[in-house]
């Protein structure tokens, strides 16, 4: 099983980076397919905190077309 797992493994990592991902994701949801119905409240709580650190000048915005532009080049 260990062979065929590092042969899947070589496998996905000449993937393109979205195709990777798209695997990934759908490994993890195999993994765990229900919901979480305590998510949305537990977002909701870590956008409030967010937005604490902002408005009290802990963190700053950046623009969105920055952020994307640096996952792309990160992805290559």
């Amino acid at each position: 099983m260990a062979s065929d797992s590092r042969k899947l493994e070589q496998l996905a990592n000449e993937l393109d980076p979205k195709e990777r991902a798209r695997l990934a994701l759908h490994l993890i949801e195999s993994l765990d397919p229900g919901t979480d119905e305590d998510a949305e409240a537990l977002w909701l709580e870590e956008a409030e905190r967010r937005l604490a650190r902002y408005d009290a000048g802990e963190t700053e915005a950046l623009p969105a077309n920055d952020v994307i532009s640096d996952i792309k080049n990160k992805l290559g």
